[in-house]
């Protein structure tokens, strides 16, 4: 049987790692963080794509070296 579920971990600033969970499913995406599970829409899907990727490109000028 045929999976397009991708695993992999994010950590927290607490030090946390939680196990994060994407799969299409029936023309919807399940995206499942730290044991919540939300069903979104494909277009949603995309929207939150889109801002990870914007905030975390911008990150880089706020981050003070030490």
């Amino acid at each position: 049987m045929f999976s397009n579920k991708r695993e992999f971990h994010i950590h927290t600033l607490g030090g946390d790692t939680l196990l994060v969970e994407v799969e299409e499913h029936h023309g919807a995406i399940i995206f499942t963080i730290g044991g919540k599970r939300l069903d979104i829409e494909v277009d949603s899907a995309y929207d939150l794509s889109d801002a990870l990727i914007e905030v975390a490109n911008g990150v880089g000028s706020h981050v003070v070296e030490a």
